[in-house]
């Protein structure tokens, strides 16, 4: 209910703004606006009034719920599709409070570009730990699985993935495994400028020559990074 009511306080003053405009507007160019445009943007108006009664996405959200919100941003996808995206949202609802309709396509992204199952996997995070404090740098352990075993390094960095990267290139030297070269590192949420919001991060890695990205998804900026990386170590096992 509270969500309900910050979406519904917040929609309202957009609006309310958007109202001030258009009859400014309206004011100044009366007679440059045909009455279809003055219907057309009224008629917007009311559109942008249901955005609150849209319901968000949750632990709890069906299929049935999740196929109407795909189906109001115009965007169809099979059965096994849907189960994915499915099971990934009610994950990500344990994690934050809602999943709104805007999360919808990082969500699919994240899914079907790089859908690798956990029991297919060689190379397995089990645990990290990242520290952060005043005046002393960011310091990461990181324990991994690599092909049934298990390896731990510790590392300071200039940020927390920058540790956690650097604890993992220490592993990697310890074995003589080569190590992508990370050659660009983008982060991307959905519109709105909640401080919940879904992170998109999206890492270019360049390996043996061979371009190619990763992308993580999170409620968490560093974890997401994380992520992409986990699915890179994965994919130049392949």
């Amino acid at each position: 209910m509270a969500d309900f009511m910050i979406r519904f306080l917040i929609c309202n003053v957009f609006i309310s703004g958007i109202i001030g405009i258009l009859l400014i507007a309206k004011r100044i160019f009366k007679n440059n606006l045909s009455s279809r445009m003055q219907y057309n943007l009224w008629f917007l108006l009311l559109g942008l009034l249901a955005v609150p009664f849209i319901p968000a996405l949750g632990k709890n959200s069906g299929k049935a719920n999740i196929r109407k919100n795909l189906e109001a941003l115009g965007i169809d996808m099979d059965e096994g599709s849907m189960r994915k995206v499915t099971e990934r949202i009610i994950e990500l609802g344990d994690k934050k409070e809602m999943v709104t309709p805007e999360d919808l396509p990082y969500i699919i992204s994240d899914v079907l570009h790089h859908d690798n199952a956990l029991e297919d996997q060689k190379i397995r995070i089990l645990n990290y730990s990242l520290s952060l404090a005043q005046g002393l740098k960011p310091v990461a352990t990181l324990k991994i699985e690599i092909n049934g075993e298990a390896y731990e390094e510790s590392a300071s960095g200039d940020g927390q993935y920058d540790a956690f990267v650097r604890a993992l290139r220490r592993i990697y030297s310890r074995l003589n495994r080569p190590f992508p070269m990370l050659t660009n590192y983008s982060v991307s949420i959905p519109p709105g400028g909640r401080t919940d919001a879904f992170v998109q991060t999206v890492i270019s890695w360049n390996y043996a020559g061979v371009d190619f990205k990763t992308r993580g998804l999170d409620a968490d900026q560093t974890e997401a990074a994380i992520k992409a990386t986990l699915k890179m170590l994965n994919k130049i096992e392949d």
